[in-house]
């Protein structure tokens, strides 16, 4: 994900006025401009916690939010991500279930399962 460094700095902003993040330092290294040392709050931390556990167990169909979750799941205990990820297979067994239902309806009513035509395949020599 490409991040730009205004995006980047405007979000730190909203995340220490909002009192999740706090300023600890400042440093110079050399010549190179002023660099800010930031900490997550207490707040903060609940607010990561609480947002990993939604992205870990909701089966939401949303790229990049799980790869996403999954990077930072380290963030939390390794028994909650377990639970929280039985939280998402159980919703993701129901969809597959509710899936398989309408699969079953259609069939029996006749609808014959529509094919998408096949791809030519690709050289990837030829550009």
């Amino acid at each position: 994900m490409k991040v730009r460094p205004g995006t980047l700095y405007h979000a730190v902003g909203r995340l220490e006025a909002d009192g999740l993040l706090e300023a600890t330092g400042t440093d110079r290294d050399g010549r190179r401009p002023e660099r800010t040392t930031y900490r997550t709050t207490d707040e903060g931390n609940a607010a990561l916690a609480q947002r990993l556990a939604g992205m870990l167990s909701d089966a939401v169909n949303e790229y990049p939010v799980f790869p996403h979750a999954i990077a930072g799941a380290h963030n939390l205990p390794s028994d909650v991500v377990l639970e929280l990820l039985d939280t998402r297979l159980g919703a993701l067994e129901e969809q597959l279930a509710f899936l398989a239902r309408d699969h079953e309806a259609a069939f029996a009513k006749g609808v014959e399962r529509r094919r998408p035509p096949a791809q030519p395949k690709r050289n990837p020599w030829n550009k």
